[in-house]
C-alpha cells in the first residue's frame, strides 16, 4: 500500500511541476502587459477628464457672455448710463447674477464720456481712477471698440483694484437715439483665482493630477490648479507637441501623461491635464506587488487541486469502465464516448441562455430611439414602488410643438431633437431619477426617495438647459412642458399618472415652456412653476 501511494504521489507532483511552468510564464507576461494597459488607461483616464474639463471651461465662458448678453438685452428696455435710475437698475441685477456665479469678480459700465460704474465697487476703483488711470485706455474697451456686435475677451492682465491676474469680457452696446458719439462698453471680470481654485478641489482627490489652461498663442497660462502658475509663461517641456484639436501622449523626457484638448468656440485655448509618471506608476506598482502574487499563487493552488482531482477523477473513471467493459463491452464504450464532454458543453449552454436572457430582458425595457428605459419598464416600477410603499415623485414632460418641428423639418429632425433632449434629461438627471420614454415625444422621470422640490429644481434646470439649446436647423427652437407631483401613500400609483397628465397639460394651457405642479391629494389642484 505504502509504495502505490507513494508513486500516486509522484505522479500528480510531476504533473503539477509541469502545470507551474506556464504559470511562471504567464506571470512575467502579466507584469508587461500590466505596465502597458497602466500607460493606456491613465491616458485614458486622463483624455477623459480633459475633455470634460474643456467643456467645463467652455461652458464657464458661454456663463460669462450669458451674463452680459441679460444687460445687452435690457439695453433696449432699461437705456443702460450713468444716469441714476439707471445706474440703480443695473447695480441690482448685477450684483442678483453676481451671487449666483462666483466666477463673476466685477460687473461694470464706462463709456467715452468718462462716466462709469459697477456692481457695489465704486470705493475700490475710486482711488485707482483718482490715480490718473483711464478706463477707455483699458484693453478690454479698446478690443469692444474694434468687435461691434461681437464679444471680446482680453488677454490676462493685472486687475488694478486687487493687481491679481483677471480676465475681462466685453461688449459695445448698440447705439441708441441721444448717444450722440458715446460709446458705451459693458463688462464683466472672471476671478481666475476663484476659477483655478475650483478646479483645484476637483483634483485634490487624485495624487499628482495638474490642471491647466494655455493660450498657444501668448504662452500664458490662464488657468492652473496651482494657483501660483495663473498668469505665468508656460515653459513645459512638451509645449510643441500640442499640435491638432486633442490628442495624448507620454513624454518620456519630463516622465509625464499628457492630455490636451482645444476649445470649442476658442481654438488658441487649450485646456491640458497632466499626470506624473512615478505618482501614477506608484500606485499601479503597489497594487501589483501586492495583488499579482496572490492572485498567481491562489490561481496556480485552485488550478493544481483541480487538476489533481481530475487527473484522479479520470483514473477512477477509467479503472470503472475497464471493470464494465468485461460485463457488457458495448454499453461502457458509449458510456465512455459521452461520459467527458458533457461538462463542458452544459456550462457553454447555460452560459449562452444567461447571455440570451439578459439581452431579450434589457431590449424589451430599452426604448430603441433614446435609449431611456420603456413604458413597459415604467409600469413595473409603478408597480414596485407600490407594493413596497417606496415614496416617489412622477414628473411628466411633453415637447412642445413637436408636431410642427416633423412637418417643418422632417422626422429626422424630430427624432434627433427627442433623442437629444433625452440626452440632456440623462445628464441633467443624473442618478437622482430613472427616465423612461412614456411614448411619441413624453418623457417621464421618476424620483425615488426624493423631495417635491428637489425633483422641481432639477425638472426646472432641465427645462431652462432644453430651451437655451442651438440647433443647426434656421428657426429651431425646443423647449417643453410638463407635470409634476408627489405620491400620496395609500393611493394607487396609477393616479399619480392622471395628476401630472393633468398639470401637463394645464402648463400647455397658459403659454407652454413651463412645469407646472399637481396635487396628488386633489386630482384637478395644479399650480404653475415660474419660467425661467
Amino acid at each position: 500500500m505504502s509504495t502505490k501511494k507513494t508513486s500516486k504521489f509522484k505522479f500528480i507532483k510531476m504533473y503539477l511541476v509541469l502545470l507551474a511552468l506556464p504559470m511562471v510564464c504567464g506571470f512575467v507576461g502579466l507584469l508587461i502587459v500590466a505596465n502597458q494597459a497602466h500607460r493606456n488607461m491613465t491616458l485614458d483616464k486622463i483624455r477623459i477628464l480633459n475633455h470634460s474639463l474643456a467643456l467645463m471651461h467652455t461652458d464657464y465662458f458661454q456663463q460669462m457672455e450669458r451674463l452680459v448678453s441679460v444687460t445687452v438685452l435690457g439695453d433696449s428696455r432699461v437705456r443702460l448710463s450713468s444716469a441714476k435710475d439707471s445706474v440703480n437698475h443695473y447695480r441690482s441685477l448685477w450684483n442678483d447674477q453676481a451671487r449666483l456665479n462666483p466666477l463673476s469678480d466685477t460687473v461694470f459700465y464706462a463709456d467715452s464720456h468718462g462716466s462709469w460704474f459697477t456692481n457695489d465697487k465704486d470705493r475700490e476703483w475710486k482711488n485707482k481712477i483718482d490715480e490718473g488711470i483711464t478706463l477707455t485706455d483699458r484693453v478690454w474697451y479698446q478690443g469692444a471698440l474694434k468687435r461691434p456686435g461681437q464679444f471680446y475677451w482680453s488677454p490676462i492682465y493685472l486687475d488694478i483694484a486687487t493687481n491679481q491676474p483677471s480676465l475681462t469680457g466685453s461688449y459695445l452696446l448698440p447705439n441708441r437715439d441721444g448717444d450722440g458719439n458715446r460709446d458705451r462698453v459693458v463688462a464683466v471680470d472672471v476671478s481666475l483665482a476663484v476659477w483655478s481654485q475650483h478646479i483645484a478641489n476637483m483634483l485634490t482627490a487624485d495624487n499628482g493630477l495638474r490642471h491647466l489652461l494655455l493660450d498657444k498663442q501668448t504662452g500664458l497660462v490662464w488657468m492652473h490648479s496651482n494657483l501660483g502658475r495663473v498668469g505665468t509663461v508656460f515653459s513645459g517641456e512638451w509645449k510643441d507637441k500640442l499640435v491638432g484639436q486633442s490628442g495624448t501622449f507620454f513624454d518620456a523626457t519630463a516622465g509625464e501623461f499628457v492630455a490636451y484638448e482645444a476649445l470649442i468656440d476658442k481654438p488658441e485655448l487649450v485646456a491640458v491635464t497632466v499626470q506624473p509618471w512615478r505618482q501614477s506608476f506608484v500606485d499601479l506598482n503597489l497594487a501589483l506587488l501586492i495583488l499579482v502574487p496572490l492572485l498567481t499563487v491562489s490561481l496556480f493552488y485552485v488550478i493544481a487541486k483541480l487538476f489533481q482531482l481530475k487527473l484522479l477523477y479520470i483514473m477512477e473513471y477509467l479503472v470503472r469502465q475497464v471493470r464494465q467493459l468485461r460485463d457488457d463491452p458495448d454499453a461502457q464504450m458509449h458510456d465512455m464516448g459521452v461520459g467527458m464532454a458533457e461538462f463542458g458543453e452544459l456550462e457553454s449552454e447555460l452560459s449562452q441562455t444567461i447571455t440570451h436572457i439578459n439581452d431579450t430582458h434589457q431590449k424589451s425595457v430599452s426604448d430603441a430611439l433614446t435609449g431611456l428605459y420603456n413604458r413597459h419598464y415604467f409600469n413595473e416600477l409603478l408597480i414596485k414602488f407600490q407594493t413596497n410603499n417606496t415614496p416617489f415623485v412622477m414628473a411628466l414632460i411633453d415637447l412642445d410643438n413637436f408636431k410642427k418641428i416633423n412637418d417643418s423639418y422632417g422626422h429626422w429632425v424630430g427624432d434627433a431633437v427627442l433623442n437629444r433632449v433625452a440626452t440632456l434629461g440623462q445628464v441633467m438627471l443624473g442618478e437622482t431619477s430613472t427616465l423612461c420614454r412614456y411614448g411619441g415625444e413624453e418623457l417621464v422621470a421618476i424620483f425615488e426617495q426624493c423631495s417635491l422640490e428637489d425633483a422641481e429644481a432639477l425638472m426646472e434646470s432641465w427645462r431652462i438647459e432644453t430651451a437655451a439649446l442651438k440647433w443647426r436647423e434656421p428657426g429651431l427652437a425646443v423647449t417643453f412642458s410638463g407635470g409634476i407631483a408627489s405620491w400620496a401613500v395609500g393611493k394607487p400609483a396609477s393616479d399619480l399618472l392622471i395628476v401630472v397628465d393633468e398639470a401637463l397639460y394645464h402648463a400647455k394651457r397658459t403659454g407652454k415652456n413651463r412645469l407646472c405642479r399637481g396635487n396628488s391629494h386633489d386630482a384637478h389642484g395644479v399650480s404653475p412653476l415660474d419660467v425661467g
